[in-house]
């Protein structure tokens, strides 16, 4: 039974997404810059925001400062080859082995763990983010609204019950979620097979205009064709016209054929996160073996990389020795590899060589300005070295530069505390928990504060100023 749900959830999973960006194919691109059927970019924004902050009350997710910094570089790398600029985009990683990618209105674009297990290499991951950008560049969620207005809001949460259910994986949770999903997805197939032709051609292109090659696409489509038989055994009627077909692996295919496939060079990085998620989502007793056999596996153009992953598993178990026995072979020809460096740091910061460690994730800093994990990594340590207020300088720069990352706030949070900072703390706790999709309770926070006579002039206008603000969000773009 959970086989065959997992298969039923790809498919499924994909509809939805295709159900809530779907509509009829035109010739030409939409001019991302104007509004589209009523709804502006930043009502998509604020649409697409309130849902990501709505998953993230309610969904696992995979809190992991390397697999988000990986997949907000691999985003930016493909979407900068759009002719029209997609605007910034938001990311958000669930914790769940199964294979499956989603974009949602206003720059949100999310993964399943799962994706790094089944995409074999750079190539097919970056694939799933460019069908992905596909759908946000073509605004299919926009075109919809002249049909759909009422209706695209409750399509949208559809899509974190499925993603909700899904990690429960009970029995229960599966015929509600094909009860109430079956007939709504039944009617918008046609819509469904055209946004999904659209995406391919898009994502294609992007692929192959970042150095990947085209045939990633086909190859990753007919590996989840054939895992799974529910195409063969037509179990549910209105999966049968799923977007997934032969046709489009045909049309992919097609593409490669009749253009340069490039073959650009994996960074390593990729492998360094799929063996994290291999290693995450393996249970505790096989794990040991696991960790075994990948630090073995010397027979691949990467096993530098998932000899990385293994040492950071050694370290996190409390095993220094090994994790320092590790970095010795791997420096020996990849000291610059981005994760060996971090290793070699958190090394220095176990064995309390604090300085060392300090210069260390500076310059890893300078080198990785755009990766928030050094900047997390290096407020840790100068919080080890009792130095709050240089901690707490750069936390507050990460809020400033990525104001909706609820870890930056959640961080910040804890030395606003400890500094006695009652302004700071009220505006890290309230911003987190908005983030974090507890919006009752970060307005409450905000509407105790204003009774509260502690405050500046300016603090209170900014205080009520926020707490509006919220208010209109949830009237207006609530699930």
């Amino acid at each position: 039974m959970r086989v065959m749900f997992k298969k039923i959830l790809i498919s499924l999973w994909i509809i939805l997404l295709s159900q809530a960006v779907s509509s009829t194919a035109t010739a030409e691109l939409p001019n991302m810059g104007s509004a589209t059927a009523g709804i502006t970019l930043e009502q998509e924004r604020s649409l697409g925001n309130a849902w990501l902050r709505n998953l993230r009350g309610k969904a696992d997710l995979w809190d992991n400062d390397y697999a988000s910094d990986y997949l907000a570089a691999q985003l930016s790398l493909i979407a900068q080859y759009t002719d029209t600029p997609i605007g910034p985009l938001s990311t958000v990683i669930i914790d769940s082995p199964y294979l499956n990618a989603f974009a949602v209105p206003g720059g949100i674009i999310g993964i399943n763990s799962g994706l790094f297990l089944n995409a074999k290499n750079e190539a097919e991951f970056s694939s799933v983010l460019a069908h992905e950008i596909g759908h946000l560049y073509q605004r299919h969620y926009s075109r919809t609204q002249n049909n759909n207005k009422n209706t695209n809001k409750v399509q949208l949460a559809a899509i974190i019950a499925a993603i909700v259910l899904a990690q429960q994986n009970s029995e229960a949770a599966q015929a509600t979620l094909f009860a109430s999903m079956a007939n709504s997805v039944n009617n918008s197939l046609a819509f469904s097979r055209e946004m999904e032709t659209e995406a391919d051609r898009i994502g294609l292109d992007l692929l192959q205009k970042a150095g990947y090659s085209s045939e990633a696409m086909a190859d990753l489509m007919e590996t989840l064709m054939k895992d799974s038989s529910l195409y063969n055994r037509g179990a549910l009627e209105y999966l049968q016209t799923h977007p997934l077909s032969k046709n489009r692996i045909a049309d992919a295919k097609h593409y490669s054929q009749n253009h340069t496939n490039n073959s650009k060079i994996d960074s390593g990085e990729y492998e360094f996160i799929r063996s994290l998620s291999m290693i995450h989502h393996t249970t505790e007793e096989e794990r040991a073996n696991l960790i075994t056999r990948l630090s073995e596996t010397t027979d691949t153009n990467y096993f530098y990389a998932t000899l990385t992953a293994c040492a950071f598993w050694y370290l996190d178990q409390g095993n220094s020795t090994k994790a320092a026995e590790l970095l010795t072979k791997l420096t020996e020809h990849h000291s610059e590899f981005y994760f060996v460096r971090i290793l070699h740091i958190k090394l220095l910061t176990r064995q309390g060589r604090l300085d060392e460690a300090r210069d260390a994730i500076n310059q890893l800093r300078q080198d990785y300005p755009n990766r928030l994990a050094p900047q997390f990594q290096a407020a840790n340590i100068y919080l080890q070295q009792s130095d709050r207020t240089g901690a707490l300088e750069i936390l507050k720069e990460i809020t400033l530069l990525h104001p909706d990352n609820p870890r930056g706030w959640e961080k910040r949070l804890l030395i606003e505390k400890q500094v006695g900072d009652t302004w700071g703390e009220l505006r890290a706790n309230t911003e987190y928990l908005w983030l974090i999709g507890q919006e009752r309770k970060a307005m409450s926070y905000l509407e105790a504060a204003q009774k509260e006579p502690q405050w500046t002039g300016q603090q209170k206008s900014r205080i009520s100023a926020r707490l509006q603000q919220m208010q209109y969000d949830v009237q207006q773009y609530q699930f």
